[in-house]
């Protein structure tokens, strides 16, 4: 009874240190966000940077896998179609992404909200978790009266929940993962250093890898670093047999590890293979990153960097965690061993954020634009752990004896608890300020009216039209508005770019920045080209499109009645086709007619005249029809400038969203046309292109095209079925971005296909009518299955070597049974 009686009470101690650590690390980042006026106490919102621009897009759109046109595997979403396995695993595959699903868009705010708390609170947690194990592991015989006293870990346990590196990156939910699961990983590995086979481990670690590859990566290396460090304090010549033999446990479990993730591994890898891998570079231009006499500034309260322009390490952990680490280093009760261990894996990460080669090294020998420190948790990770080994090695008991009818160890924890909640949320409170300061956060009120807008147009669309199209727009909330809202759309922005669709779109007009595309910049050529039946403008609407809705907000949805489907027969003569020129209309022509089998100017190009100079200029010309008429610039400068035509504003030019072909309007014959440029600062323009379309040569040939589309009869989760016609002579042509991941059928048979436009898939086969089916599976997937499947069987005999053993035994008497 006794017995019973003690682990009940042990329980209640562990579950009480758990919950606290979560609910308290919750508790404080709900007062850090009220103190700058976040919501749900006031109108910020924690959409900013690469969390307005990209992953809160790219939460919503999880939502949109489940039913319709996407699938877990392919999104029309972004950027014309593409592999979304790739950008789930790199963004979103973390299991807790999937909370979001439960909130509507327009109250998405609070999905991230929500988000955001969950993980600042499991980090609070896994940390208790480990730092409770190390406590066991110093007081192996627990003594029930004192054994209270491990609830002085939970101001550790909420320090690792708010470090710098969790605050500063609080906009990139996907690394707070690696930040939750490292104190698991570690403590699945003090396990199989203790004699386990390593099942916490390997399950720890896989996860990691699967909630993001970069950050497992980091795990990883630290993991074998804090392996390292263990062997050094463990290891004496009689145990030297034992501990290689868990060695030699650790590789293969990591080895499991790996293979179990690997579908999403390869997926992810695959996809960056497509765009990001395509554009790595390495450059060790200097031997340091920094003074190192600098870095000491980011010990201390509120060391805010930029995070874009970041030349230090978030590594704040609180000054507690700092002085509990450095008293570490004074302990009797640790050995020397121990320490130069600790001191040498301290040294080793100080010099990885100073010297520039082994930063790279951290970093897959990638470099990144901003955001250049990803690792630094690992650093807070093992101060907070050489704090957490001090208050594990105190002489608790003793000083309990002397004071032993006075709640003194009380009230230093209590007082504990509050310097830490102060210390780290002023740090905390001081980091959201600097965000805030430099990129602003959306306000409620900003992202409902920018839902106004848009959101309206699009259900609209989407509700009266149940066909398959894509829908572009020549205006945006943010980045990734197709995947927000659940269109198919022309824009996109992710690390898990296709730099084929990228390049294509920028030698069509369109804008095209970083990573970067969008449909801004289109025409109704490439609008009809690229299958978008639906455009939403903000501006003067071309007579080429029908307007069909409009808001209070002046932006209105317009339909494209010459768009073609995304599948349709063409001459289409040479799959090569060259679009290197400067002039984008040109480009436009060149493609049209390579597709049409046509020699024709849908663009013409008139005579027009220059003046001015750098600050300001004027283009003119005069009007030779009542066609639409554009303008293209090309400029290496950055400059908002404002675009007027006859004294009326058409539009800008010169950033990043605007840095394209621009719609003049239509002009009476005969009539003169004014534009200038008025530029903020000086731009140099290093090329300049006036452009009219020819709308009944456009017409037309997009007539001739359209009788042969192919008719599609489902197009749910990103499957394409239907029957087209190809006349003799013509090939299968679409606006499909090329991927190895499609699998086309032809009346039931799996055929080739090929590229075109170094962009787009085309696909010859014998003339008449056919059945076409496209299905699409990501690249890297079925091999990851297969190691999957492979890894799996060895982890079973691993983990349950008898188990096949006992089935063997089973199959055997159940046969005799049967005889």
């Amino acid at each position: 009874m006794k017995n019973k009686a003690k682990k009940k009470t042990f329980l209640w101690v562990d579950v009480l240190l758990y919950a606290s650590a979560f609910f308290i690390s919750v508790t404080g980042m709900l007062f850090i966000l009220k103190s700058r006026g976040f919501y749900p106490f006031k109108d910020n919102t924690l959409f900013i940077m690469d969390m307005q621009s990209q992953f809160m897009e790219f939460l919503a759109s999880l939502r949109y896998t489940i039913n319709g046109d996407n699938s877990i595997f392919y999104s029309w979403s972004r950027s014309l179609g593409g592999n979304y396995l790739g950008l789930y695993a790199y963004y979103l595959a973390s299991p807790l992404s999937w909370i979001t699903i439960f909130f509507p868009v327009d109250k998405f705010y609070a999905a991230i909200l929500v988000l955001t708390l969950v993980k600042i609170g499991c980090c609070g947690l896994t940390f208790s978790l480990f730092a409770s194990y190390l406590w066991n592991r110093c007081h192996p015989v627990p003594d029930t009266d004192h054994c209270w006293q491990k609830l002085i870990l939970l101001p550790m346990a909420v320090s690792y929940a708010l470090i710098s590196y969790n605050m500063a990156y609080s906009f990139c939910l996907m690394w707070i993962d690696g930040v939750i699961l490292l104190p698991l990983i570690l403590l699945g590995l003090e396990k199989l250093l203790n004699g386990q086979k390593g099942l916490l481990y390997t399950l720890a670690l896989t996860t990691s890898f699967i909630c993001n590859y970069f950050t497992g990566y980091i795990v990883g290396i630290f993991t074998a670093i804090y392996l390292l460090f263990r062997l050094c304090t463990l290891v004496t010549r009689q145990t030297l047999s034992f501990y290689l033999g868990r060695v030699l446990r650790f590789a293969a479990t990591t080895l499991l590890a790996i293979g179990l993730a690997s579908p999403l591994l390869f997926a992810v890898l695959k996809d960056l293979a497509s765009g990001r891998l395509t554009a790595v570079t390495y450059r060790a231009d200097t031997i340091t990153n920094f003074p190192f006499v600098q870095l000491l500034a980011q010990f201390t309260n509120g060391s805010y960097i930029n995070p874009l322009y970041e030349a230090f390490p978030n590594i704040y952990c609180g000054y507690t965690a700092l002085v509990l680490a450095l008293l570490f280093f004074t302990l009797r009760r640790v050995s020397l061993r121990e320490k130069l261990a600790a001191a040498g894996v301290i040294l080793l990460l100080l010099l990885s954020f100073y010297l520039t080669r082994l930063n790279y090294f951290w970093q897959a020998f990638m470099e990144f634009t901003g955001f250049s420190h990803r690792y630094a948790f690992v650093f807070s990770f093992f101060v907070l752990y050489l704090a957490s080994r001090t208050l594990s090695a105190l002489p608790f008991n003793s000083f309990i004896a002397k004071w032993s009818n006075k709640p003194v160890l009380q009230l230093i924890a209590l007082l504990l608890m509050g310097v830490v909640s102060v210390d780290m949320g002023l740090n905390g409170r001081a980091i959201i300020l600097g965000l805030e300061n430099d990129y602003d956060y959306d306000t409620l009120t900003f992202y409902q009216d920018n839902l106004a807008v848009i959101k309206p147009l699009t259900d609209d669309i989407l509700s009266n039209d149940n066909g398959f199209y894509r829908v572009n727009q020549d205006f945006e909330y943010a980045n990734n508005d197709a995947m927000l809202l659940g269109f198919n759309g022309m824009a996109h922005y992710s690390s898990t770019f296709n730099q084929t669709v990228n390049s294509l779109t920028s030698r069509l007009g369109f804008a095209q920045a970083h990573y970067w595309n969008s449909g801004h910049g289109s025409t109704p050529l490439t609008d009809s080209l690229l299958g978008v039946k639906y455009h939403l403008f903000n501006t003067p609407t071309p007579s080429f499109y029908t307007k069909i809705k409009a808001t209070e907000y002046g932006t209105s949805s317009c339909l494209n009645e010459n768009a073609l489907s995304i599948v349709y027969s063409a001459p289409l003569p040479d799959r090569k086709i060259n679009l290197d020129n400067d002039n984008p209309f040109l480009n436009q022509n060149i493609l049209l007619n390579s597709i049409a089998g046509t020699d024709l100017e849908y663009f013409t190009f008139p005579d027009f005249e220059f003046t001015g100079n750098e600050s300001a200029w004027s283009y003119s010309f005069t009007a030779g029809s009542d066609w639409p008429v554009y303008l293209y610039m090309q400029s290496p400068d950055f400059s908002s400038t404002k675009v007027l035509v006859n004294g009326t504003e058409a539009g800008s030019y010169f950033t990043h969203e605007t840095n394209c072909i621009l719609y003049l309007g239509s002009f009476t014959p005969g009539e003169k046309v004014l534009i200038d440029i008025l530029p903020a600062t000086s731009v140099r323009v290093e090329y300049a292109q006036i452009a009219v379309l020819n709308t009944v040569l456009l017409e037309n040939t997009l007539l001739n095209l359209r009788t042969n589309e192919m008719r599609i009869t489902d197009h749910k989760g990103a499957k394409l079925k239907g029957t087209i016609y190809v006349p003799e002579g013509q090939k299968i042509v679409t606006s499909i971005p090329y991927d190895i991941g499609w699998t086309v059928k032809i009346d039931g048979k799996k055929v080739p296909f090929q590229k075109y436009a170094e962009t787009f898939i085309a696909i010859e086969t014998e003339a008449g009518e056919h059945d076409i089916s496209f299905t699409y599976l990501s690249p890297g997937f079925s091999t990851g299955m297969i190691v999957f499947l492979i890894t799996l069987i060895l982890s079973v005999l691993y983990f349950q070597p008898d188990i096949f053993r006992i089935l063997l035994v089973k199959g055997r008497k159940n046969d005799s049974d049967i005889m």
